[in-house]
């Protein structure tokens, strides 16, 4: 099924051809209000970011934000390691307060993104998915006493929650 779309050539796509497929197929994306070739929608409850550089370059995002100190390094690092070997096109980021979730990839045309743009969210929903079994791991693993397969660090009752906003709470 054709979108509405602007005309440009085969030369990449447009963030205005972006929110016009995703409208058409049902949600409900707004331009970010801080840059002009990201698109904000929610897709399964998370909130996800599209960039569009260059026109013909798009960068899918989740951010989960946490307290420095909150959790384990260690497990985190772990945790994303584990993610980027078992979920294929994902980029998993850890910074000082955000771990990002990110899929990256090249388009010719906004056909090309409409019909591959929800394997992608879905790549980055599975991996937020993955990551939480991992911490409930970890803790399962805490309460049976079997902490020498897990970091000696990180607290027994660790739970791992996302709030609303795309932040984790501890």
């Amino acid at each position: 099924t054709e979108v509405c779309t602007t005309n440009n050539h085969g030369r990449g796509i447009t963030a205005e051809e972006v929110l016009n497929v995703l409208r058409h197929d049902g949600f409900f994306p707004e331009l970010n209000v801080d840059y002009d070739s990201v698109v904000d929608v929610k897709y399964q409850g998370n909130r996800i970011h599209i960039e569009i550089i260059d026109n013909e370059y798009v960068r899918i995002t989740m951010r989960l934000g946490f307290n420095e100190g909150e959790f384990d390094h260690l497990i985190l690092h772990r945790m994303a390691n584990y993610v980027a070997e078992t979920v294929r096109c994902i980029k998993v980021i850890l910074l000082k307060e955000v771990i990002v979730f990110a899929v990256e990839f090249f388009v010719s045309g906004i056909s090309e993104f409409a019909n591959y743009y929800k394997r992608y969210l879905d790549i980055i929903v599975e991996s937020l998915y993955r990551s939480y079994r991992i911490y409930q791991d970890h803790e399962t693993e805490s309460r049976e006493g079997q902490t020498e397969k897990s970091c000696s660090n990180t607290e027994s009752n660790l739970e791992f929650m996302v709030s609303p906003n795309n932040q984790l709470k501890s």
